[in-house]
């Protein structure tokens, strides 16, 4: 009952509307670490810091810090599938971004600016 009233009638509601992403990359970095030096399955590291990354683009640097570690010790297998599985989200995230740049084509931005200026 007092989860009820703490959840409906305060004013949490209003504070909880922030888009935090830095536990969910924790947990990504925890996984990827996980993924990539215990299990040694590079693919779903690559993945986890990949979405990582579409979350939040300075978790980049992650992906270089893994993909120096892969070349340093030399495990070219493991840094290929690193590579694989980093680049599926990443040209998500282009293609998405794809999408979105087409809103901004000559014509787009002529008609939106010449409604304004009365031409």
């Amino acid at each position: 009952l007092f989860t009820l009233i703490f959840a409906l009638a305060t004013q949490y509601w209003h504070y909880s509307k922030t888009y935090v992403v830095e536990p969910y990359l924790a947990t990504f970095l925890l996984g990827a670490f996980y993924y990539s030096f215990i299990k040694e399955r590079s693919f779903i590291s690559g993945l986890f810091l990949a979405i990582g990354f579409s979350m939040k683009y300075p978790f980049g640097m992650y992906l270089w810090l893994f993909g120096f570690v892969f070349l340093y010790e030399r495990k070219w297998k493991q840094l290929f599938y690193f590579i694989l599985g980093s680049v599926l989200p990443i040209m998500f995230i282009l293609y998405s971004k794809l999408l979105d740049s087409t809103r901004f084509t000559r014509e787009n931005l002529v008609r939106k600016y010449s409604s304004r200026r009365g031409w």
